[in-house]
């Protein structure tokens, strides 16, 4: 049997009240932040001081792997350029012309950080290259090898429009064939990387990707180049690893690739700067100490030196370049600088501890004294806390749903209007995606947002979509409500069901060009017309409506003084519908529009695009030099000449022989005469969606039936 003492009963249950009370809190929570404080300082120095090293070497490794990324990240960009490269020279094999080589050439290289020349060698006399100089702009340079051992070189300065302005011309004694990076391309016969050296006009050190074509007789035809610019490395190294560590990039050979600029400013060399060269004591020390370079994928020990009486260590990690040598990334930290920030830190943790002791003095006398009233705050605090979860499904005077979509920086939402029960689309960039990036982005992506909400709703054609109401979330997000569309896009249309009658296409163009006839005579240019951002719906009893959607990189057209979201010089869009002009970066027109409906039109005829492939720089390559193929010949179908040609004329390279407007178009869209089985009719059209999309939402509960197909258009 167990005996309870009733004295002992009644200490134990006093005890509760005794801490609960003024004067208890008073004494024990001074005491616990005594306690804790005195501890923190002692168990925070002794851990710092063991520590330290670790967290020195954890921070380097993870320098070495951001500054691995981002060379590796610059030196990628090679791939994607000789691939362009390449493909045109399978369409321009002689590259006479200097504007055409210019401008491939130049959409292929530019807006690629640390690319500094992009180049081709033919084996007869002909060199054409664009480079980056060091004002900023961009220059063609084409050599030619003339008799007498000396060859002809004409710079040109590259204008935004793709325009070529002389600048000089005159003899060199250069033949880009004598060249290590052309030696090396012919004589491996793959994509090769150079070792690193100094460029021959700039100077500057680099390294070239170089690649031989070679041709049917498995002759070399002509050599493809990049260079890129490692001087631009070396702003990497200015800060150091944060306050304690110096960090160089270097070759097997010792040859300094990069390093924190006081290294190297004082040192004035026609070659690439050795380690020898060096004159920093740190620097040569690690030379001096450095043991066998480790080999990739090694874990590399740490190594400890003295330079100038300053005990130190080093490091080195291995980067590997693919299909190219590998380099290798050091690190030096002066021990002394370490210990002096441990004492530093166990310093200001003591004197922190004090003042916290003292503060939390106070704080116990206060909070005994507002212990009740702290309580009913809580109270208070956690019914607010309730309602205002609430408050988190209603935007505006719309209740959030259902949840339609989702991308990369925004939500499509299924909505009902909280008075009137009117079924809607919300679209929103949350307040997590503007906040996730950095003040830039986040503010052109507000920027975008607000512009298409503004589009949107100032249009008023019955075949765009409508825009109901816009703003600012008190959570910080951006949304706007459209209407709720029950259909599919085009695209979906054709991979579902094959290749529409023709009947049909005319009808679903003609809808489009009334809104775009609208946008452009606003002076608005969508960019962005293809076959997901058209839209099929029924509204009511009234089927086979077209929608066009997503008007989020609209440009404003002749106004080239104004800075906007879309500057000439930029591309955006979507290659498989991009015109020439577009996926050159030059100002666009309405004209623009029609070139990429004329591609949707071959989408909704064919079932496939004009030009397509899995290289985009291919496919932009096609559409400002290829011939549009025969319509005709791409699909077993009789096409009517009247219809084939207005497709040929919207997809001309030229836009000037294109129709004059999206009135026009659909004009003569009116005026083909189709055959009898490939007409459309409100009949046919009826029947398609009742046998195809037969349950037609009715109400919002309906609606939230039909969500799936309920598509409004892309969330990110």
């Amino acid at each position: 049997m167990i005996m309870i003492d009733p004295v002992n009963l009644t200490k134990v249950a006093r005890k509760p009240s005794f801490l609960a009370s003024p004067l208890g809190l008073a004494i024990v929570l001074p005491l616990i932040i005594l306690f804790t404080g005195g501890g923190a300082v002692w168990v925070g120095h002794a851990v710092m001081s063991r520590g330290v090293m670790a967290q020195a070497e954890d921070g380097f490794t993870r320098q070495a792997e951001l500054f691995k990324e981002q060379v590796l990240r610059i030196l990628g960009n090679a791939s994607p350029v000789l691939d362009g490269a390449r493909a045109w020279m399978r369409t321009d094999p002689d590259m006479q012309d200097d504007r055409t080589a210019a401008r491939m050439l130049y959409s292929l290289a530019a807006g690629r950080p640390g690319l500094a020349q992009v180049y081709v060698i033919g084996t007869g006399t002909v060199y054409h290259g664009v480079r980056h100089d060091a004002d900023g702009m961009w220059r063609h340079v084409r050599i030619d090898q003339v008799p007498g051992g000396q060859a002809r070189r004409r710079t040109s300065l590259i204008r935004p429009d793709a325009t070529l302005t002389p600048e000089s011309d005159e003899r060199i004694d250069y033949d880009p064939r004598q060249r290590p990076f052309y030696r090396l391309a012919v004589s491996s016969g793959v994509r090769s990387w150079t070792e690193p050296y100094r460029f021959f006009s700039s100077k500057l050190p680099g390294v070239t990707c170089a690649e031989a074509l070679t041709g049917p007789d498995g002759q070399v035809r002509s050599v493809l180049a990049v260079d890129f610019d490692l001087g631009s490395l070396s702003g990497q190294f200015a800060q150091g690893n944060g306050f304690v560590a110096d960090s160089m990039l270097f070759t097997t050979d010792r040859l300094i690739l990069a390093a924190p600029p006081a290294w190297t400013s004082n040192l004035a060399t026609e070659r690439l700067i050795r380690a020898d060269d060096l004159t920093d004591p740190a620097a040569r020390g690690f030379f001096a100490a450095m043991p066998p370079l480790p080999r990739a994928g090694d874990q590399a020990p740490s190594f400890s030196f003295a330079a100038a009486a300053v005990a130190s260590s080093g490091k080195v990690v291995p980067l590997v370049i693919p299909d190219g040598p590998t380099w290798y990334l050091g690190r030096i930290v002066a021990l002394e600088r370490v210990l002096g920030l441990v004492d530093h830190a166990r310093n200001v943790a003591a004197a922190a501890s004090a003042g916290f002791i003292l503060l939390g003095i106070a704080a116990a006398l206060s909070f005994a004294r507002h212990f009740a009233n702290s309580r009913a705050d809580a109270v208070a605090q956690r019914n607010r806390a309730k309602a205002a979860e609430a408050q988190v499904e209603d935007i505006g005077a719309y209740r959030l749903v259902k949840l339609l979509g989702k991308g990369g920086m925004g939500e499509v939402w299924l909505a009902e209007h909280r008075f009137l029960a009117r079924p809607a689309a919300i679209k929103r960039i949350t307040a997590a995606a503007l906040s996730g990036g950095d003040a830039a982005a986040a503010a052109e992506v507000r920027s975008r947002f607000s512009q298409e909400a503004r589009i949107t709703a100032a249009l008023r054609s019955r075949n765009t979509i409508e825009l109901y109401d816009y703003g600012v979330h008190a959570d910080g997000s951006f949304f706007y409500v459209m209407e709720l569309l029950d259909g599919m896009d085009l695209r979906a249309l054709v991979e579902k069901r094959g290749p529409i009658p023709l009947g049909r296409v005319v009808h679903l163009l003609v809808q489009a060009c009334g809104s775009l006839a609208e946008a452009h005579r606003h002076g608005l240019v969508h960019r962005d017309i293809k076959a997901e951002n058209l839209y099929i719906c029924r509204r009511a009893d009234e089927v086979d409506v077209l929608k066009v959607l997503d008007f989020g990189i609209v440009a404003v057209q002749h106004k080239p003084s104004e800075k906007g979201l879309t500057q000439a010089g930029m591309v955006q869009g979507t290659p498989e519908t991009m015109s020439p002009e577009q996926a050159l970066g030059e100002s666009l027109d309405g004209r623009s529009d029609l070139y990429s409906l004329g591609c949707v039109a071959w989408w909704l005829i064919t079932g496939r695009a004009p030009f397509d492939g899995d290289d985009p720089y291919t496919i932009l390559s096609s559409h400002i030099n290829s011939p549009v193929p025969s319509l005709s010949a791409a699909t077993t179908r009789a096409i009517p000449p009247a219809l084939e040609e207005i497709v040929a004329a919207c997809l001309a390279k030229e836009r000037d022989q294109r129709p004059a407007d999206a009135s026009s178009l659909a004009d003569a869209l009116r005026a083909v005469r189709l055959p009898a089985e490939e007409g459309w009719s409100p009949a046919q059209a009826a029947k398609w969606w009742s046998e195809h999309m037969p349950n037609q939402p009715t109400g919002l509960f309906g609606a939230q039936a039909g969500a799936t197909r309920a598509i409004v258009t892309r969330a990110g």
